[in-house]
C-alpha cells in the first residue's frame, strides 16, 4: 500500500472516531470549531482609495499630510496611508513622501496619486502663492517730539522664506484715538504727549509697535527785521521768534543766545539790541540748542543832521533872538558821545568845525550865534545864512576821542522870531533832516575841518563852552 493511501485511511478512521464521539454522548450532532474570521477575511477586498482633502491647496513654501482611506468589500473603512504607494504627477510643482506628506515646489497644479495593487486613489492638489506668516515693524518704539512726523515701515515674512515691504498693503491702526494720526501709507504725526500703540494687519497676520510723545521741541527760530541796514552810530532791537514741532511760536528773543560775527562793526547784546559801530557787514546769530538763525546786518554811513538855510535867519543881528541847535544822546552805549559839528556860510565854505561830548543822561545845547558863529574863519563876513552839519557820532574832530564812540545822537533846532506886536516873540522847533553821509563824504569832511583848524590859527573852532547839559 503507498504511503497516500495510508495517509487517507489515518484521516478517515480519525474522523469517524471523532464523530462516534459525538454520538456516544447523546447529543445532536456538533458543528466543527472552524474560526470563522479567518474565512471571512480570506473573502475581504480592498475596493476603493479615497485621499483627503480631496482637492488640497498648497501655499507655497508649506506642507500638508494628506490620508489615504481604503474602503473594502464588506463595506469597512481602513487608513492606508502609510501602506500605499504615494505619486505625484507633477514633481517639480509638488512633492509626496511615502508617509503622505506633500510639498509644495512652484505654483502649478498636479495629481497625487495613493495606490495598492490595482486599486488607486487620486486627488487634485493646487500650489497657490505664498501668504504672510509673520511680520516686523521698524523703527520699534520711537520716541517723537509732538507736531513731528515718523513714517513707519513693515516687512512681511512669508511661507517660501520670501520677504516683502507690506507698508501701504496692511490695515494701519492706532490707539488709544487723539495721541496720534496715522494714514494708509504708514505715516504718524504726533498730536498729544503720551504714549499709543499701533498696528499693522495683513489678514490673520498682525504686528505692533508703542510711540511714546514727548512735548514739542523747537524747529527753527526766525530773525525780525531781517537783514536791516543800520546808520552809523545807530541801534536796533531784533526779535528771535521760535517755531516748534507742533506749529506753536514763542518769542524766545531773551532766551536765545546772540552773538556777532564782526563786533567792531555791529554788537549785539543778550537781548538782542543792536549797536552800529562802524561801516561794514556783521552776521548776527540767534541759537538755541543746536538751531540757530543768522541775520546779516549792514552798517551804512553815518546819519548827517542838517540844519538848512534859514535858521540863521537871527544870525548876527543886534537884538535879534538867538537860536539853539539840540542834541540828543539816545543812551544806547550809556557813555558820553561825541557830536561833529560843521558850520558852512551861504557860499558852501565851511567857517567852524568842532566836537562836543553829549552826555547820556542830558542834551547838549549850543547858541547859534554864541557857540557856533562865534569864531569864524573869516570874521570880516558876517554869516547869516548857510547850513550846519552834524554827525550822529564822532568821525573827526579836534577834540574827539579814538577809536570812534559807537551810538547815536538825535538833534532838533529851536528859533526865536520877533512877533508883531513889540516885545513879543514866536518860537519854531524843528526836528533835524537825516541823510546818510557817503564815505567820500566824510572824508571831505574830516579832511576840510582839518585845513580850517590849522589855518585859523583858533580861529574857525565852533565853542562847546556854552553849552549846558
Amino acid at each position: 500500500m503507498g504511503k497516500q493511501h495510508i495517509t487517507f485511511e489515518v484521516s478517515l478512521l480519525l474522523f469517524l472516531a471523532l464523530l462516534a464521539m459525538d454520538l456516544g454522548c447523546g447529543g445532536a450532532p456538533q458543528a466543527m470549531n472552524v474560526n470563522n474570521s479567518n474565512v471571512n477575511n480570506s473573502t475581504k477586498t480592498l475596493t476603493q482609495i479615497t485621499i483627503t482633502p480631496a482637492s488640497p491647496a498648497l501655499a507655497l513654501g508649506t506642507t500638508k499630510n494628506l490620508v489615504a482611506t481604503g474602503v473594502f468589500s464588506d463595506g469597512t473603512q481602513q487608513d492606508l496611508t502609510n501602506k500605499v504607494v504615494w505619486n505625484s504627477s507633477q514633481p517639480s510643482v509638488a512633492t509626496i513622501t511615502s508617509s503622505g506628506m506633500a510639498a509644495s515646489k512652484q505654483l502649478g497644479n498636479t495629481t497625487i496619486t495613493a495606490a495598492d495593487g490595482s486599486v488607486t486613489g487620486t486627488a487634485k492638489l493646487a500650489v497657490t502663492p505664498a501668504t504672510v506668516v509673520s511680520m516686523t515693524i521698524a523703527p520699534m518704539n520711537p520716541v517723537l517730539p509732538k507736531g513731528r512726523s515718523q513714517q513707519f515701515t513693515v516687512i512681511g515674512t512669508f511661507t517660501d522664506g520670501s520677504m516683502q515691504n507690506l507698508t501701504s498693503a496692511v490695515t494701519w491702526q492706532a490707539s488709544p484715538s487723539g495721541l496720534v494720526t496715522l494714514n494708509n501709507s504708514g505715516l504718524l504725526t504726533a498730536q498729544a504727549i503720551g504714549a499709543a500703540t499701533i498696528q499693522a494687519i495683513s489678514g490673520s497676520v498682525s504686528a505692533q509697535d508703542t510711540i511714546s510723545v514727548t512735548p514739542a521741541v523747537l524747529a527753527s527760530i526766525s530773525l525780525t527785521p531781517a537783514n536791516p541796514v543800520l546808520p552809523f552810530g545807530s541801534t536796533q532791537q531784533l526779535t528771535a521768534t521760535g517755531s516748534f514741532s507742533d506749529g506753536s511760536t514763542q518769542n524766545l528773543t531773551n532766551s536765545v543766545t546772540w552773538t556777532s560775527s564782526a563786533s567792531g562793526i555791529v554788537t549785539v547784546n543778550g537781548t538782542g539790541l543792536l549797536t552800529a559801530q562802524s561801516q561794514g557787514t556783521s552776521t548776527i546769530a540767534a541759537t538755541s540748542g543746536s538751531v540757530n538763525a543768522t541775520d546779516a546786518v549792514v552798517v551804512s554811513a553815518p546819519v548827517v543832521l542838517t540844519v538848512t538855510v534859514g535858521y540863521y535867519a537871527n544870525a548876527n543881528v543886534a537884538g535879534a533872538p538867538d537860536a539853539q541847535l539840540r542834541l540828543t544822546n539816545d543812551g544806547s552805549t550809556g557813555t558820553n558821545l561825541w557830536a561833529d559839528i560843521y558850520v558852512f556860510n551861504n557860499d558852501e565854505q565851511m567857517e567852524e568845525c568842532c566836537s562836543c561830548a553829549v552826555t547820556p543822561d542830558g542834551y547838549l545845547d549850543l547858541d547859534i550865534n554864541n557857540d557856533l558863529l562865534s569864531n569864524p574863519l573869516a570874521p570880516e563876513v558876517a554869516t547869516n545864512s548857510g547850513v550846519i552839519e552834524v554827525i550822529s557820532s564822532s568821525v573827526y574832530g579836534a577834540t574827539s576821542p579814538s577809536p570812534t564812540p559807537a551810538g547815536g545822537i538825535r538833534g532838533w533846532l529851536t528859533q526865536i522870531q520877533n512877533g508883531a506886536a513889540a516885545g513879543s516873540y514866536n518860537i519854531t522847533e524843528r526836528d533835524l533832516k537825516d541823510s546818510l553821509l557817503s564815505s567820500g563824504e566824510e572824508t571831505t569832511l574830516g579832511a576840510t575841518c582839518s585845513f580850517v583848524l590849522s589855518l585859523g590859527s583858533g580861529a574857525g573852532a565852533c565853542s562847546c563852552a556854552s553849552a549846558g547839559n
